[in-house]
C-alpha cells in the first residue's frame, strides 16, 4: 500500500473516532464558535459546515463596500477555502440546509437537547423548532432587540417572532 493510501487510511480511522459536529450557517458567530472549539480541541470534532452562501466565510459588515462595488468578495473573506482544508473541516457552501426531513429534525434536536443539559447554551437560528426548548429566546429585528420571552410566551404575543413561525409552518405544508 502506498504512502497516500496509508495516509488517508490514517485519516478516515482517526475521523471516525471524533465527536462529529455539524454547523449550519457559515456566518461569523458560527465560524468564530468552530475557531474557539479547535483552539480548546483542536482534533476532538469531525466538523461538517453548510452554508447557504456559495463563498467562505466572509465580514458581513463590509458586505455594503462590495455591494457598493469598492471591493470584491475575497477581499473581505476571514476564512479563506485552505483554512477549512487545513483544519479538515468538509464546507458545504451554496447549500442551504432548510430542507431537514422530520426524522433527520428529530434526531438534530435531540442530540442538542441533550449537548445542553445544564449549560448555558447561545443558540442563534432562524429555524424557529431549534428555539422550543430555550429557557429564554430574544428576537433581533434590525440589530435591536424587539422581542424576548420563551417559545410559549412569543408565539401568544402579536410580533416578528409569531409571524415567522407561522411563515415557516405555512412553508413545511407546502
Amino acid at each position: 500500500m502506498d504512502k497516500l493510501a496509508q495516509s488517508n487510511d490514517s485519516f478516515q480511522a482517526n475521523r471516525s473516532r471524533r465527536e462529529r459536529l455539524v454547523i449550519i450557517g457559515n456566518g461569523m458567530a458560527g465560524m468564530r464558535t468552530v475557531e474557539e472549539m479547535l483552539s480548546r480541541a483542536p482534533d476532538r470534532y469531525d466538523i461538517t459546515v453548510i452554508g447557504a452562501e456559495p463563498h467562505p466565510n466572509y465580514n458581513r459588515i463590509l458586505l455594503s463596500s462590495v455591494l457598493a462595488g469598492d471591493k470584491s468578495v475575497a477581499d473581505i473573506v476571514i476564512n479563506p477555502l485552505g483554512w477549512y482544508e487545513e483544519r479538515k473541516i468538509r464546507l458545504i457552501a451554496g447549500d442551504p440546509a432548510a430542507a431537514i426531513d422530520p426524522h433527520t429534525e428529530h434526531e438534530i434536536l435531540a442530540a442538542m437537547e441533550r449537548a445542553m443539559q445544564g449549560r448555558t447554551t447561545l443558540v442563534i437560528a432562524h429555524r424557529l423548532s431549534t428555539l422550543r426548548q430555550c429557557d429564554r429566546v430574544i428576537v433581533l429585528d434590525r440589530g435591536h432587540i424587539s422581542q424576548r420571552g420563551t417559545h410559549a410566551e412569543l408565539m401568544e404575543a402579536d410580533g416578528h417572532y409569531r409571524h415567522a413561525a407561522q411563515s415557516q409552518l405555512a412553508g413545511a405544508r407546502a
